[in-house]
């Protein structure tokens, strides 16, 4: 016990840097209203309908009568590429070498959900529906002409249809259905 107070003080006293990452790779929960300021965590007790809809369905059950919520952010990734160059040996360089700093603006990406609470059989049942921005990026080196005009842009669209049930005052149980779109645009 000792050592790992120790430890632990060292690491906190004796570094100067920190890193860190958000919660998954996705970006759905990171854009939420209330698990967004938490890295995305959200699983276990989500603090928001909307990442309920999204990550633990049988959660819902903890949110009483009827709710609306419409929430967005802005997220704008920076994006730096440094590249030697790339084409056949022997062959001049198809994409020249360069370092640049994406062009492209952030995304705004909205959630927008609504869940109702009704009771079936003396249990609570509750449906949510949310359209939910899951990810979505761009990257843009077209004023770099050695990069040969490269741009893309992703985004992901979802409508997530999810009902959670109490079947005992400690147990609940939920199930969600994403249906989703993307789309990938740009020169490549």
């Amino acid at each position: 016990l000792l050592r790992s107070a120790l430890l632990g003080a060292y690491l906190c006293c004796c570094t100067n840097f920190s890193h860190a990452q958000p919660f998954g790779v996705e970006g759905a929960n990171n854009l939420m209203p209330a698990s967004g300021g938490m890295g995305g965590a959200s699983i276990a007790r989500p603090q928001d309908f909307l990442s309920s809809i999204n990550e633990n369905p049988a959660a819902l059950t903890q949110y009483e009568g009827t709710q609306f919520t419409f929430s967005g952010t802005w997220a704008e990734p920076t994006f730096n590429l440094a590249t030697p160059g790339y084409g056949l040996p022997g062959q001049p360089p198809i994409v020249a070498p360069f370092s640049a700093k994406s062009g492209t603006p952030g995304i705004l990406a909205p959630n927008i959900g609504v869940l109702q609470q009704m009771e079936v059989m003396g249990r609570d049942l509750h449906i949510g529906l949310a359209l939910i921005s899951a990810s979505g990026l761009g990257t843009s080196f077209v004023a770099v002409p050695e990069s040969g005009g490269t741009a893309s842009y992703l985004l992901c669209l979802e409508v997530v249809p999810s009902v959670g049930f109490q079947l005992t005052d400690r147990l609940s149980v939920g199930a969600g259905v994403f249906l989703g779109t993307a789309f990938l645009e740009g020169p490549y």
